[in-house]
């Protein structure tokens, strides 16, 4: 009876020999098809210390040891050749990948570990270029700007497409294009998007180019999309600050609520600067800081989600008095990137005037600085803040 092969860590496993013992997470696994070679079960496995490497199990095995590989699940497998990794889009960084033998063995491990072994790639330095695109990545942010999915001919064949944002939460943005089923998945999200706040996972993402600008997408079927992960990121990035006023016109008086990406741009200060590192509610009016007590009296025009049931309005888009779009949800405010967008979000404009939201099209594009105070004899239908402003931090 030869002796038990001892356990390896992925770093230390090389290509000098078949006899490696790993034990090993289920990260990913997809269907591959190659002309030459036919199918074959590919997948990324990672150890207990977070080290991924690409494993093949070629089609004339797949009978044999497909059962065996559930998402998820842990493994010992033992007897495995390596090989060099190389090329475009990898699923890893390690410098081999495992591939499955005749004689390869796995069993069942007693590991109870739920980590999904993310490796979330920052923001900013995608942007700035720091990145090899020859690796596929993980990438978390809000999906935001979704369109409509649409339907093109490539190589004869219909293909599916949807093009979004994600954003971080630092308000850093960055595009994305999904492609077949990833696309559609992402299109059964769209209304959730345009009216709440969807979180979006991609993992094993293609980083690309398109029209000179940075651009995220699927690497076919090697990439994973996970919406509203349970993982402590998506939730930092779910929570968010908001800020509450009650405003009034001519004809009465509603309280609405503006998260903090759209607070910012009306108030001129960003939520974390206002309570300087405190989680704490603002709710006593002689503790409000300037920036907050500086916009009571002044006039905007808001733009609105109405929910059956719900009395308190969340703010998609902010006009000053000029009909300037100062900040929409779904797009970049004019104070951040300089220029305004209109998502076509479908949203109520609260101005209790006809007059007035009859003049409601498309705003002009004008400085921010453009918003002033104004008498309470100058309109019907202005919004008034009465001295009643709360910022707090909300809970998913």
């Amino acid at each position: 009876m030869g002796s038990i092969v001892k356990l390896s860590n992925l770093t230390d496993v090389k290509p000098y020999k078949s006899e490696w013992r790993v034990e090993v997470k289920v990260i990913h696994k997809w269907i591959s098809f190659n002309h030459q070679s036919g199918a074959s079960i590919e997948m990324v496995l990672a150890d207990e210390n977070g080290v991924k490497i690409h494993a093949s199990c070629k089609q004339s095995l797949m009978p044999k040891l497909e059962s065996h590989f559930r998402v998820g699940e842990w493994k010992v497998i033992t007897n495995f050749t390596l090989s060099p990794a190389s090329g475009l889009n990898r699923t890893t960084n390690h410098v081999y990948k495992m591939e499955f033998l005749s004689q390869t063995s796995i069993s069942d491990s007693n590991i109870q570990c739920h980590s999904m072994f993310l490796d979330l790639h920052d923001f900013d330095n995608m942007l700035n270029g720091s990145h090899d695109t020859c690796f596929l990545i993980d990438i978390l942010g809000q999906a935001i700007e979704v369109g409509k999915i649409q339907t093109l001919q490539c190589g004869g064949k219909e293909k599916k497409k949807i093009e979004f944002q994600l954003r971080d939460i630092s308000d850093e943005r960055i595009s994305c294009c999904l492609w077949g089923k990833f696309a559609e998945q992402m299109e059964s999200h769209r209304e959730e998007a345009q009216f709440g706040v969807v979180i979006c996972l991609i993992r094993f993402a293609k980083i690309g180019a398109f029209r000179g600008n940075l651009q995220i997408s699927n690497s076919f079927d090697s990439s994973q999309l996970v919406f509203n992960p349970n993982i402590s990121e998506a939730k930092e990035l779910r929570d968010a600050f908001k800020l509450h006023l009650v405003a009034k016109d001519d004809t009465g008086e509603a309280k609405f609520v503006l998260l903090d990406w759209i607070a910012w741009p009306v108030v001129g200060v960003k939520a974390e600067k206002i309570l300087n590192g405190s989680l704490d509610e603002i709710e006593d009016p002689e503790l409000l800081p300037d920036c907050l007590t500086e916009i009571v009296g002044k006039t905007y025009k808001f733009g609105v989600a109405i929910e059956k049931g719900i009395e308190t309005f969340k703010v998609l888009k902010v006009w000053s008095v000029y009909n300037t779009l100062m900040v929409d949800s779904q797009s970049e405010s004019i104070s951040a990137r300089g220029t305004a967008a209109n998502s076509g979000s479908e949203v109520s404009l609260l101005t209790y005037s006809d007059e007035s939201s009859s003049k409601m099209t498309t705003p002009a594009k004008r400085p921010v600085d453009d918003i002033v105070d104004i008498p309470d004899t100058t309109s019907t239908s202005k919004l008034r803040p009465f001295k009643n402003i709360k910022v707090e931090k909300m809970s998913s």
